[in-house]
C-alpha cells in the first residue's frame, strides 16, 4: 500500500509538473539540499524562517477578494490510499477548507475566476503506477468547472488528450487552457511538450488555439489580461529550438509573453529589460508582476511594472532559494509564493507557503492548518 501511494503521487507530480522549473540562481535546484544560508546586516533575509517541514502543495490562485486561496495538495493522511485534494484558506480568519469532489481521481491546477464565481480544476484518473495506466491517466484527463461554493460541478465535453492548468477569462465566459502536443513516455524529465493554449467557449461550446501554434516546451503562469490577450510564462517555443541560446541572449532570457487572439506570429518575450523575467501575473490596476534578476546587484527579486513602465523590486530573501510557483493578489498588497521546504530536495515536493507584502515590505512565512484541521466544502453536480 504505502509503495502504491509513493507512485500515486510521483506519477501525479509527474503528470502536473509541466509548469517550467525556473532558475532564480545558480544552484537553485536539482538533487541537492536546499539549505538556507546566512546574510548580512539590512537583508531581506532577516525575519524570515523557511519551514523545515514541507508538504506536496501546488500552484495558488487568489480570489479577487485577496484573501481566500485556492491550492490542492496530494497527501494519504486522511486517506490511506492517497488523494489530491483542492483546499480553500482564508488568510483572515486562517480557516482551512477541502472540496468533497467525486472520488477516483487526481485533482490539480485549481484556479478561481476573475469574479470569483467559479473554479477550474484539472483531474485524471487514479491508476496503479503502471507505465500504461500513467498513460491512460493523461489520455483521460478532463477539465471540470463549479462554482466556487461547490454547486453546478461539471465535467467540460473536451477532446481526449492531456490538458492542464485551465484559466477563466475576466467576462467568465470562456475558459483557457494548455494543452501538450507531444507526450513522452513516464520516467523523462518532463511528461510533454509543445504546449500551445486552447480556449473553450462556454456558450458555444467551441474549443480551439486562442493564437498561433508556438509550441513552446513547457507551460507555465497564465490569464487574461483583456478580452482578447493572455499574459503567460513559458520557455522555448520550437520555432527557436536550435537557437536557443541565441534567442535567449537577444531577450535578456525573458519568459515572459502576451498572446494575442488569433495572432499566428509569435510574439517578442515582454519585460526584456530584467533578466530572466518569469512567473508573471497582473493586478487589477494593470501592474504585471514577475520574478527574475537584476545584476550585478540585487540579484533575485520580484519585480512590479506599472502601466507606465516604472519597475519596483524587492530583493529575494537569501534563505530563500527554490520557489516552486509565484503570484500576485488581485489587489497588489502581496505576493504569494511556494517554495521548497528548507532540508528537502527540490524533486522531494516538500513545499510550504510565504508571501510579500508589497507595502511594508515584508516576507512572511504561512503556517498552514494541518488537512485534519480542515472543513468539508460539499461540492453538487449541475442539475440540467
Amino acid at each position: 500500500m504505502k509503495r502504491l501511494i509513493e507512485q500515486l503521487s510521483k506519477s501525479f507530480n509527474d503528470i502536473r509538473r509541466c509548469g517550467i522549473l525556473f532558475l532564480l540562481c545558480v544552484g537553485m535546484f536539482g538533487n541537492g539540499e536546499v539549505q538556507g544560508r546566512p546574510s548580512g546586516n539590512g537583508s531581506p533575509a532577516e525575519g524570515f524562517a523557511p519551514a523545515k517541514n514541507g508538504r506536496d502543495f501546488d500552484r495558488i490562485s487568489i480570489h479577487p477578494n485577496s484573501e481566500d486561496w485556492l491550492f490542492t495538495e496530494c497527501s494519504h493522511e486522511l486517506n490511506p490510499a492517497g488523494d489530491c485534494l483542492v483546499l480553500r484558506y482564508n488568510l483572515k480568519t486562517q480557516q482551512l477548507q477541502r472540496y468533497q469532489l467525486p472520488d477516483g481521481y487526481l485533482y490539480s491546477y485549481a484556479s478561481f475566476s476573475p469574479q470569483g464565481h467559479y473554479i477550474v480544476i484539472n483531474r485524471a484518473p487514479k491508476h496503479d503506477g503502471s507505465e500504461t495506466q500513467i498513460q491512460q491517466s493523461i489520455e483521460n484527463a478532463e477539465i471540470v468547472v463549479m462554482r466556487s461554493n461547490g454547486t453546478d460541478f461539471r465535467v467540460l465535453p473536451l477532446a481526449k488528450g492531456s490538458k492542464l492548468a485551465p484559466f477563466m477569462s475576466l467576462d467568465e465566459t470562456k475558459i483557457a487552457y494548455w494543452r501538450p502536443g507531444v507526450l513522452r513516455s513516464p520516467g523523462g524529465k518532463t511528461m510533454s511538450t509543445d504546449f500551445d493554449v486552447y480556449e473553450y467557449d462556454l456558450k458555444s461550446q467551441s474549443d480551439s488555439l486562442f493564437s498561433g501554434r508556438y509550441q513552446f516546451f513547457e507551460a507555465g503562469n497564465a490569464q487574461y489580461i483583456s478580452a482578447d490577450e493572455i499574459l503567460l510564462s513559458s520557455y522555448g517555443p520550437r520555432k527557436y529550438a536550435q537557437s536557443m541560446g541565441d534567442y535567449q541572449k537577444k531577450y535578456n532570457g525573458s519568459e515572459v509573453y502576451k498572446l494575442k487572439r488569433n495572432n499566428p506570429d509569435l510574439p517578442v518575450p515582454s519585460f526584456t529589460e530584467i533578466e530572466h523575467a518569469r512567473d508573471s501575473s497582473a493586478d487589477n490596476q494593470g501592474n504585471t508582476y514577475f520574478s527574475g534578476q537584476k545584476l550585478p546587484s540585487p540579484g533575485a527579486s520580484f519585480f512590479k511594472r506599472s502601466p507606465a513602465g516604472d519597475i519596483t523590486l524587492w530583493q529575494q530573501p537569501l534563505n530563500l532559494i527554490a520557489l516552486r510557483h509565484v503570484v500576485a493578489a488581485p489587489d497588489g498588497r502581496y505576493i504569494a509564493f511556494i517554495y521548497a521546504s528548507e532540508g528537502s530536495r527540490y524533486r522531494d515536493q516538500k513545499s510550504a507557503f510565504g508571501r510579500l507584502d508589497t507595502g511594508t515590505p515584508q516576507w512572511l512565512p504561512i503556517d498552514m492548518p494541518a488537512l485534519a484541521a480542515s472543513t468539508l466544502l460539499p461540492v453538487r453536480p449541475a442539475t440540467d
